[in-house]
């Protein structure tokens, strides 16, 4: 299933969560209002292409678009 590809490292959130996988990210994503957010619309969209290339530079790119969504929403630890 190309939605569980590991990250390249984990992600820690200020809750305790670690997302490991493309899937732990995109459900933390997702509920974002992605019309009203940019970044987060763009972290989906490399998520969506990382799932099916597999490919770890493309893992790499929606990983660190993630982690601007992810600052900008302060859940980062």
């Amino acid at each position: 299933m190309p939605w569980r590809k590991p990250l390249l490292k984990p992600i820690t959130l200020v809750d305790g969560r670690v997302l490991k996988t493309l899937l732990d990210v995109q459900e933390v994503i997702v509920p974002e209002d992605l019309s009203k957010n940019p970044a987060a619309r763009r972290a989906l969209e490399l998520l969506l292409e990382a799932s099916e290339t597999g490919d770890p530079a493309d893992i790499q790119v929606a990983t660190d678009q993630v982690m601007i969504v992810l600052s900008q929403r302060r859940l980062l630890a």
